[in-house]
């Protein structure tokens, strides 16, 4: 059964695939939070955007899909998604490799009034390093 929480999510990976940050704000409260632990955290749609702009930047064909997504009765919604794409502009202080990555993430959002308030993100960034060569592969 498709509930509200999954198309806000799908609505918002939709928005990441199209690197539309001026629709964030349909997605998020004012005042929302994206946390990337050990990275960063950001606060508010404009925020939000400037910190995805440099994966955008560097990844331009960044793609990410819904694999499975959960609901509960709280207001939460926990997602698992696949993120590819080729490293086509400097990151993470590496010049472009030309190397396509391919990670999983796993994201739960705390919803409120039709927004997402909080989404706390792990993403395999172990790998995504090792794929473009900052780690031994």
């Amino acid at each position: 059964m498709m509930t509200d929480g999954f198309r806000i999510v799908e609505k918002w990976i939709d928005i990441l695939n199209r690197k539309a940050v001026h629709e964030v704000g349909e997605v998020f409260h004012d005042t929302g939070r994206v946390h990337y632990p050990g990275l960063a955290d950001a606060q508010g749609p404009t925020e939000i955007g400037n910190l995805l702009q440099p994966f955008f930047t560097a990844f331009p064909d960044l793609h990410s899909s819904i694999e499975d997504i959960f609901s509960s009765t709280d207001g939460r919604v926990v997602g698992r998604f696949l993120t590819s794409g080729t490293h086509s502009a400097p990151f993470m202080g590496m010049e472009a490799t030309g190397k396509t990555i391919s990670i999983e993430g796993i994201a739960v959002f705390q919803l409120k009034d039709g927004k997402v308030v909080e989404e706390w993100n792990l993403d395999d960034i172990h790998t995504l390093a090792r794929q473009i060569g900052l780690l031994p592969g």
